[in-house]
């Protein structure tokens, strides 16, 4: 636990130098890349909840790995990921789909949207 907080610590410090946007201008730099607003907005609560991250200093290019992902969140965050998600957008995903290439928070993002898409078919 001490190790987590460490962790948030010092990636949040780094976040701080960066300008905070509000939720809508966060999610707008996700929406230019085809991630709809309801991926954007669980990414959103799920990195502040589960990550402790402040959330609108992230930026979609950011690597996961110099957010602290995934040492900065709970140890069980794949697990409460998929629960989140499946809840929040009737989803389903598996804890090991999530571990396929994702570099970045736009990777995870466009991820997250492909398999919002599929489920929720056309629009």
């Amino acid at each position: 636990m001490l190790r987590r907080w460490l962790i948030r610590n010092r990636v949040n410090r780094r976040l701080d130098q960066r300008p905070c946007l509000e939720y809508e201008d966060w999610a707008a730099q996700f929406e230019l890349r085809s991630v709809p607003p309801p991926v954007a907005n669980f990414l959103w609560r799920f990195l502040s909840q589960c990550a402790g991250l402040h959330v609108g200093r992230i930026r979609p290019d950011d690597l996961l790995t110099d957010l602290g992902f995934p040492g900065c969140a709970y140890s069980d965050w794949e697990l409460q990921l998929v629960e989140d998600f499946q809840e929040e957008t009737g989803v389903p995903l598996t804890p090991e789909s999530l571990s396929t290439g994702l570099r970045t928070i736009v990777d995870w993002a466009t991820f997250l949207a492909s398999r919002f898409r599929e489920h929720s078919g056309p629009s």
